[in-house]
């Protein structure tokens, strides 16, 4: 009988270990876990990325074709036109040895090796020169540059304000936004955006800051998927850009309450079958 009850607490001593969260604080609802896939700080010696090699990941320069050894991204960045002038330079840095300075008119962009279907979450730096304008897009790389499958978008405007496009999937011109906050001129802001494909809306955090609208941001296109970010610069003044990191989730599947319940039981009642199996009648009492 000793025996049977010392197994009884080892076995729900395991239980706890393999099952660190209260019982009752277990749902039936998913968690997510998210994996960070893919990051650039356009860097050569220091900072992410970075490596022995000179010039390598990136050199001074135009980015487009740079970047290609940095893992988790299908190519290195592209561009839309050949007159595109985002360059990597070292002058204006938020992380590292070197920072992308995006002038007008270009258009940079960067596709991840695997595309998500369920959570995205971007991540960037960014600093404004006074009159700078940018466009950030989430897309899909198969499309290109259409509206089909573009999701989350924000904007920094001239005027100085902060805004992010809050669509309705159907393709619009002229979008609906809301101004979220300003930016004032040569000052470094981390900007965060959570895309959901899912619930089919949107998250925006700047400087870590969540942005609460009336009603949840939604996309501009349709899209199902997600790989691509696209920074559109046509003000006056430059953008820079640094630190990008991409984040994408999975739902994973967290047991039920009467699941934990029905495997514990089960542990409990293999202990009895064996204490009995080795026991005389005479024990059993």
């Amino acid at each position: 009988m000793k025996y049977r009850f010392k197994m009884v607490g080892r076995l729900l001593q395991a239980a706890t270990l393999w099952f660190p969260v209260s019982l009752t604080l277990i749902s039936n609802s998913s968690l997510h876990a998210g994996v960070l896939v893919a990051q650039t700080g356009f860097n050569d010696q220091s900072g992410i990325n970075s490596n022995p090699t000179v010039g390598s990941p990136y050199s001074l320069g135009n980015v487009t074709g740079q970047g290609g050894v940095e893992p988790g991204w299908l190519a290195p960045w592209g561009a839309l036109s050949d007159s595109d002038t985002s360059l990597v330079q070292n002058s204006v840095i938020r992380e590292g040895d070197q920072a992308l300075k995006i002038v007008a008119t270009s258009a940079p962009y960067r596709s991840l090796a695997m595309p998500t279907q369920t959570r995205l979450i971007v991540e960037q730096s960014v600093r404004f020169e006074e009159g700078a304008r940018l466009v950030a897009y989430t897309e899909l790389s198969t499309t290109g540059d259409s509206v089909l499958n573009q999701g989350a978008i924000w904007q920094a405007m001239p005027d100085h304000t902060i805004r992010v496009i809050d669509g309705d999937e159907d393709y619009c011109d002229t979008c609906g936004f809301e101004v979220v906050t300003n930016w004032e001129a040569d000052v470094w802001y981390t900007v965060r955006i959570e895309v959901d494909l899912v619930q089919r809306t949107w998250d925006f955090y700047w400087d870590g800051i969540l942005y609460a609208p009336a009603d949840p941001l939604g996309f501009r296109g349709t899209p199902v998927m997600l790989d691509r970010v696209q920074y559109l610069s046509e003000g006056a003044g430059a953008v820079f850009l640094d630190a990008i990191t991409m984040t994408a989730f999975d739902p994973v599947q967290v047991p039920a309450p009467s699941t934990l319940a029905t495997l514990v039981a089960g542990m409990l009642v293999l202990c009895f079958r064996r204490g009995n199996a080795n026991t005389s009648p005479h024990d059993r009492g």
